[in-house]
């Protein structure tokens, strides 16, 4: 684990929120189940914005 740095998509992403990536290879934040999720932003992100990320490999899966 560690933090990294990515390049995110068109949309804003939320402090804390799951990322995956989107077909260009940009970060996006996820919801849905199933979705590979490959980290976490450590800080609220503008569109577009090269930001860092915590390293979190993992299957998204929605809670009840």
């Amino acid at each position: 684990n560690g933090t990294f740095k990515v390049k995110f998509a068109n949309a804003g992403v939320s402090q804390g929120a799951r990322l995956t990536s989107d077909g260009s290879g940009k970060a996006v934040a996820t919801t849905t189940t199933g979705n590979v999720v490959f980290g976490r932003a450590l800080l609220a992100v503008s569109a577009n914005d090269v930001a860092e990320y915590l390293c979190d490999d993992d299957v998204y899966a929605a809670t009840a």
